[in-house]
């Protein structure tokens, strides 16, 4: 809801008192008060409703707007049941740049409360549908195998903010909007790094118009230095709920993908230790490991095989001797030398 949609209600007969500057400011939710310096009640984009019973000496008024300028309040709604609205509010309040606003005296602030409330409401209700929805799309994304590149891409219309994925040590994975330069993604990948918690807001320079505030969301549950994280522009504190919520999500998914592609990766390294495993071994069945180093005679007896003469032979080492004679089947002592075994993960036999 923004401040200009209060205008629109009718019965509640608001009349603005400062320049149109400001209507466009959302307002979140109601807070009434009659403190002197409600500082340490007020959040940002707040409506503020106030009787005035504070204003008594002259300063009051200026003390007054400055603490809500200084909370980033959406307006201030200053009621007319004592009378209309001092002059001194109205210049402090056009001073400060906070929309001020008549309730008449016939208008409570229950009912301005609570019509804020109905359309924050809807508002919000909206808002989660929308959520809701992103987070359908990005769900059949990853789980049809779509790559991060997909989900950018889909989310890149959806969000409405840039929004990149680097590494721990500033390297640019992908991203919503074209690439980050090389010193920026640094910079966020040190802010990064030192951030006390996450998400963190980071205000960083960078060429051109590419500095200024970025949120940084982590990705996953690893040590930060060999982890992903999310740089988005702008501050996390300033969006709606539902903008926050879906680069929440868009991190989880992130996460559920880079997990899916590093089981893949393991896969696929085992697949080729085996494959190698196999062709060390003559493309026969997996082989014991060799415990000789490489380079040394085998201490094995030979493996007799028998010719076409008759003579044997050793099958590993060649030697032969005849078919007939003193020593004849004897298996001698293989002079094989190891050249490819001795690394104990199924080599050649010795």
């Amino acid at each position: 809801m923004r401040v200009k949609d209060l205008f629109g209600v009718t019965g509640l007969g608001l009349r603005l008192l400062t320049d149109v500057a400001g209507l466009d400011r959302t307002i979140r939710h109601v807070y009434t008060t009659d403190l002197p310096d409600p500082s340490r009640y007020l959040t940002p984009d707040v409506l503020v409703l106030t009787g005035l019973m504070w204003c008594r000496a002259p300063g009051d008024a200026d003390r007054f707007a400055a603490a809500l300028d200084r909370a980033g309040v959406a307006a201030l709604g200053a009621g007319e049941a004592m009378g209309d609205v001092p002059a001194e509010v109205i210049r402090a309040c056009a001073r400060h740049g906070i929309p001020l606003i008549a309730v008449p005296a016939e208008t409570s602030f229950a009912a301005v409360t609570e019509e804020v409330s109905r359309q924050l409401g809807g508002d919000r209700a909206t808002a989660m549908t929308r959520v809701l929805g992103r987070r359908r799309l990005l769900l059949s994304a990853v789980a049809e195998g779509a790559g991060l590149d997909a989900m950018f891409r889909l989310m890149s219309r959806e969000l409405g903010v840039g929004c990149w994925l680097l590494t721990g040590l500033g390297r640019v994975v992908g991203g919503t909007s074209p690439s980050l330069p090389g010193p920026l993604a640094l910079k966020l990948a040190c802010e990064y790094l030192k951030a006390d918690m996450l998400p963190a807001a980071a205000e960083v320079s960078g060429p051109e118009a590419a500095g200024g505030w970025y949120s940084l969301f982590g990705v996953g549950g690893e040590p930060r230095i060999t982890s992903w994280f999310l740089a988005c522009a702008g501050r996390e504190q300033d969006w709606p709920h539902e903008l926050r919520e879906s680069v929440a999500e868009l991190a989880a998914d992130v996460a559920l993908e880079r997990a899916r592609l590093a089981a893949a990766r393991a896969g696929d390294q085992k697949l080729a230790e085996a494959i190698v495993g196999m062709l060390g071994s003559g493309g026969e069945g997996a082989a014991p490991a060799c415990s000789v180093p490489s380079g040394s005679a085998c201490s094995a007896r030979c493996s007799p095989t028998t010719t076409g003469t008759g003579a044997s032979c050793c099958r590993r080492c060649g030697s032969s001797w005849p078919a007939r004679g003193p020593g004849t089947g004897a298996r001698r002592r293989c002079t094989y030398t190891s050249t490819r075994c001795g690394t104990g993960s199924g080599g050649l036999r010795s």
